[in-house]
């Protein structure tokens, strides 16, 4: 089956999961996500290959967005293996589905509509993971211990979740620019009053060690010029205009702001990412 959609949740899944989503899905936010993948392409990777991936696995890459790491998972796993791509938007789904079959890959993947934080979503698998991935997932869902607490459940006695996960408070720029801090401060208080953590990086590890995994790899990567990060930046705007959270005119200045610091020269360090795999134990 190429599209499982779990039905005894999808309906709320998708209103309930997609406040706490501050950002854009489908289309509209494709090439920036690709963008993003490409500048964390090699870390991410290699964090994979640490974690063990490799052929005939059983996979599930969580909040996988527009599947631009299902494309590498299904690549490695191959056709004895199987990756099973879940998010809670439909959108997102859509487009992760058209690039896998753009690639060839369809045959190893299974597509789940559903919520990580709704065990129900995954009463029907017949199968355990060896490797539940999660890249910049956390910091999205209403309640993170609840989900890393599921994805233990799913994997396989010996299995790992790997995850990324960010702290935005650590993002700097150089020259300074207060009011570039601002919008940054801004977005994390945004996040929050809609249920996400853009700081949780600073937390995954004890949110993996109370859902009873072993954290075997934490590594916590040094800050790099991220020019895709004036982008991100700006992102959140449109959904805290509706919220009225900050206002039209407050998000053009800030849009105005940031582009006068762009075209300066200027350079924003991206948030240090906390790269972590931990294990479930053997029974």
């Amino acid at each position: 089956m190429f599209l499982l959609i779990c039905l005894s949740a999808a309906e709320s899944t998708h209103a309930a999961g997609s406040r706490s989503y501050a950002l854009s899905v489908g289309k509209k936010d494709a090439k920036r996500l690709q963008a993003q993948h490409d500048f964390l392409r090699e870390v991410s990777t290699a964090q994979l290959r640490r974690a063990g991936l490799r052929k005939g696995q059983i996979v599930c890459d969580m909040g996988c967005g527009v599947g631009v790491m299902t494309e590498y998972l299904a690549e490695i796993v191959g056709p004895e293996g199987r990756v099973y791509a879940c998010d809670n938007s439909p959108e997102q789904l859509e487009e992760a589905k058209e690039r896998i079959e753009k690639a060839g890959l369809h045959d190893r993947v299974t597509f789940l509509l559903c919520d990580a934080c709704d065990a129900s979503c995954f009463t029907g698998l017949q199968r355990k993971f060896d490797l539940v991935y999660a890249r910049f997932f956390l910091m999205h869902v209403r309640d993170p211990q609840q989900a890393i607490t599921i994805m233990q459940s799913l994997l396989k006695p010996g299995g790992v979740v790997v995850s990324a996960e960010p702290s935005h408070r650590t993002m700097y720029f150089k020259p300074d620019a207060p009011v570039l801090r601002e919008i940054i401060a801004k977005s994390i208080a945004f996040g929050k009053s809609i249920g996400a953590d853009y700081n949780i990086g600073d937390r995954s590890s004890a949110l993996c060690k109370n859902a009873g995994l072993q954290v075997v790899d934490s590594i916590v990567e040094s800050q790099l010029p991220f020019p895709i990060g004036f982008k991100n930046m700006q992102i959140w705007f449109p959904k805290a205009i509706a919220a009225g959270f900050i206002t039209q005119k407050q998000a053009e200045e800030w849009r105005k702001q940031i582009k006068k610091y762009q075209n300066q020269g200027g350079t924003l360090y991206g948030a240090k990412l906390t790269y972590l795999i931990a294990k479930k134990g053997s029974v």
